[in-house]
C-alpha cells in the first residue's frame, strides 16, 4: 500500500511538472509578444505587423489573457498529441517530426532569399 501512494504522489508531481512547463511558456510566448508589439520603434517601422494590442487598458488586458488561453491551449494540444503519437507508433512521430521541421527550414530558407 506504501508502494502504491509513492507512486501516485510521482505520477502527480510528474503532472504538476508538466503543467507549470506549460504556463511557463505560455506566460513567456505572452509577455515577448506584448512587449515587442508595445515597441514605439517596431509599431512606426511596420504599423501593419505590430499594433495588435488595443490601446485602452481593459481592452489590452482582455487581448492578452486570450493570447495566454490560446498558446497554453497550443502547447498542451501539441505536447499532448506528440506524446500520444509515440504511444501508438515511434515512426509516425519520426514522420511527423521530420515534416514539420523539413517544412520550418523551408520557410526559413525560402524567407531569407
Amino acid at each position: 500500500m506504501i508502494v502504491f501512494l509513492f507512486l501516485l504522489h510521482w505520477q502527480w508531481m510528474a503532472v504538476l511538472s508538466i503543467i507549470i512547463s506549460w504556463l511557463s511558456v505560455a506566460i513567456t510566448v505572452t509577455k515577448v509578444s506584448f512587449d515587442l508589439d508595445m515597441n514605439v520603434r517596431k509599431r512606426h517601422y511596420d504599423p501593419w505587423f505590430y499594433g495588435y494590442s488595443p490601446s485602452r487598458r481593459s481592452r489590452r488586458k482582455v487581448a492578452q489573457i486570450s493570447l495566454f488561453l490560446f498558446v497554453l491551449a497550443h502547447i498542451a494540444c501539441r505536447t499532448s498529441a506528440v506524446s500520444f503519437l509515440y504511444l501508438t507508433n515511434p515512426i509516425w512521430l519520426v514522420a511527423f517530426l521530420s515534416a514539420d521541421m523539413g517544412f520550418y527550414m523551408l520557410y526559413k530558407v525560402r524567407a531569407h532569399t
